[in-house]
């Protein structure tokens, strides 16, 4: 009798028709029926058509819940804020979407949100984590031999293009040291704006210039203050000689001491870094001409992110860096 009522316990919640609770990373075992998927939402995308909230930063592949903009009006305030780096429970039926398993919530009612989890807890006092590399503008090298953590590299994604600008961006929507998942996320987008001319026109070559410059974006996901962290930008030119020779030229700079406010955001810049020379019909004919970006960013003493574009600039920068 014992092992009936064991066994009818166990099974009693699809007897009653209650939906099974799996963690988002299980959720390919469930694909096509009805499941309450539990997780912890690490990033969230909101366009005018869908809103994305992604369980892990592998968004491509992994676990996402999807919200249409039919949808939209069903919340009161910011969706994104409302769910960013809370643990929830979203039911639904689980279907499949370019091989990524997801829920479509049409309701707020499907998302239960439940405790807090605590994602990364700053190590005290007398911890063992190596200090804050303190540097001034321009920003010098890293030790040579960093701790040896996992880098989350920046995915290169495609540049759109506007009227007045071009925007190159990188992003990773969580980091992860080891298992635990870091409290805040990453955005780096370049502006290269568009080309302008300076006022020497021929019939056959114009003089031009334009400006770039880096921002990195930084939402923290937790409600008490990340820091401190530390960012290091480098871009990179090449001075093209009227004979065709070239030339390299990097600028660079940085930020240190900075801190997230709880649940807070940030958005840090470059400097400007102008281009001029002079084109014609060929092309550039002489001038500085864009190579690409380096960024790395430090928390609490640590690497923990690194983006470039194209990418081979990270050793190019890295070798001009360790040079100085």
């Amino acid at each position: 009798m014992k092992l009936m009522a064991v066994m009818l316990f166990a099974v009693a919640p699809f007897l009653w028709g209650a939906e099974p609770v799996v963690s988002w990373e299980k959720t390919r075992d469930v694909i096509g029926q009805r499941a309450t998927v539990e997780g912890v939402i690490v990033a969230t995308h909101k366009t005018e058509k869908i809103c994305n909230l992604n369980f892990s930063p592998n968004w491509k592949t992994e676990f996402s819940a999807v919200i249409f903009s039919r949808s939209f009006s069903k919340w009161r305030g910011d969706i994104e804020e409302q769910y960013r780096g809370r643990n929830v429970r979203i039911t639904g039926t689980v279907t499949e979407y370019q091989s990524r398993p997801q829920i479509i919530v049409t309701d707020p009612s499907q998302i239960e949100i439940m405790k807090e989890l605590t994602v990364a807890t700053p190590p005290p006092a007398n911890s063992s984590v190596p200090p804050v590399v303190v540097t001034t503008t321009p920003v010098p090298p890293v030790p040579a031999t960093p701790p040896s953590l996992p880098v989350m590299q920046g995915q290169a994604a495609a540049a759109t293009t506007s009227a007045t600008s071009n925007v190159s961006v990188s992003s990773v929507d969580s980091l992860t040291l080891s298992k635990e998942v870091l409290p805040f996320t990453v955005e780096v987008k370049r502006f290269t704006g568009a080309k302008q001319g300076s006022g020497v026109v021929t019939k056959t070559e114009a003089s031009f210039f334009q400006t770039v410059r880096l921002n990195m974006i930084m939402s923290s996901l937790r409600n008490a203050p990340v820091g401190p962290l530390e960012w290091q930008w480098v871009i990179g030119l090449l001075e093209v000689s009227s004979s065709g020779n070239l030339k390299q030229q990097f600028f660079t700079g940085g930020d240190r001491q900075m801190e997230l406010k709880p649940l807070g955001k940030k958005v840090v810049r470059s400097d400007d870094v102008t281009l001029a020379g002079m084109s014609s019909s060929r092309g550039m004919k002489s001038g500085q001409r864009l190579r690409g970006h380096f960024v790395r960013l430090f928390y609490q003493g640590r690497l923990v992110f690194e983006d470039a574009n194209p990418p081979n600039m990270k050793s190019v920068a890295e070798s001009y860096l360790a040079g100085k």
